[in-house]
């Protein structure tokens, strides 16, 4: 996971390598900027979130650990 180039790197695209989750497993997820559950961190990062610090949609829902 960490070799591959991340297309959301906040750098910009490809300019970043994916981050491992350093959480354990869990049943849900909750966004730590907006506190949304989902059932899958990939379900998770998919989204854009309303309470980003970058700005309202203008950033992914990150896992809260």
């Amino acid at each position: 996971m960490t070799l591959n180039k991340c297309a959301r790197h906040p750098n910009g695209t490809n300019k970043g390598s994916h981050e491992l989750y350093e959480g354990s497993e869990k049943s849900h997820y909750e966004c730590k900027y907006c506190g949304t559950k989902y059932n899958s961190i990939s379900s998770m990062t998919v989204n854009r979130c309303a309470r980003h610090p970058k700005g309202m949609n203008k950033g992914q829902h990150s896992p809260a650990l």
